[in-house]
């Protein structure tokens, strides 16, 4: 289950570019079910070519074994292809959840929710390498621990902000309708707090089983909860405006209002 979650998750991360996507409103339908069929054909495809071949017998599989049995079915060269097929399907899954994650932090600092630190932007691209930078400096001390506790971290505090977002998602809809925003799904606001019943049930199961998976995960959990509260209550006894005038403004979003 815990593998499962980690490898469709993600699609959160499209939420936090949607101000440099040229008419997202129409972009990000057509991207989503691309995404999902693709991803699907990539599960499905092989996993029913290596059930008719079973080489070497299905009960040897274990993690890893995708290019054992490639080289079994197909020889090298197939090894090979599955090995760096698996390689840039996590690099790409590594870039998208890094620079997501930069870009919330920066901006929650734009809205005071973060330091301010990790507002600045990039002049020419607009790109936060400040926050992008500590997202990876993360990544990289989580490589200290062994996969099943990145597995455990990973998933329960994606889990936990795809909770925080899907709870603003639908309490922004009856608090500020009147908000523009980049992209709107395509539901009534009770049928949106309805479909959000599901996930978000899914994610709260997803929490308590990562916690309880070990005692690395558990403890990497919750001092990750409380570094976060004590950050929180930082900002709020120094607010933003007290020394955001040490930093450059942000770049402002660009208006995408007319591209719609």
């Amino acid at each position: 289950m815990s593998a499962l979650y980690w490898n469709y998750s993600g699609f959160d991360a499209a939420g936090a570019y949607a101000g440099e996507i040229q008419s997202p409103k129409t972009t990000y339908p057509r991207a989503m079910v691309l995404t999902v069929v693709l991803i699907a054909f990539t599960y499905i495809i092989p996993f029913i070519a290596i059930s008719g071949a079973d080489m070497p017998h299905y009960t040897t599989w274990e993690d890893g074994s995708y290019s054992i049995i490639a080289q079994q079915i197909g020889g090298t060269w197939l090894s090979m292809w599955v090995l760096v097929s698996s390689v840039f399907g996590n690099l790409g899954l590594y870039v998208a959840e890094m620079a997501k994650d930069g870009f919330q932090l920066a901006g929650m600092a734009d809205s005071g929710l973060a330091p301010p630190f990790f507002a600045q932007r990039d002049p020419e691209t607009g790109v936060p390498r400040r926050a992008i930078m500590l997202s990876f400096s993360i990544i990289v001390a989580m490589g200290l621990f062994d996969f099943d506790t990145i597995l455990g971290v990973d998933n329960f505090l994606s889990a936990l902000s795809s909770l925080v977002e899907m709870s603003a998602a639908v309490r922004m809809r009856f608090s500020h309708p009147e908000i523009e925003r980049p992209y709107r799904v395509n539901l009534s606001d009770r049928s949106l707090a309805l479909a959000m019943v599901l996930p978000f049930t899914l994610g709260l199961f997803i929490m308590a089983n990562e916690l309880t998976k070990s005692r690395a995960s558990f403890l990497l959990n919750v001092v990750a909860l409380i570094l976060g509260y004590v950050v929180q209550k930082y900002i709020e006894c120094h607010p933003y405006h007290k020394y955001a005038e040490l930093l450059d403004p942000p770049m402002p979003l660009r208006d995408l209002s007319m591209e719609y």
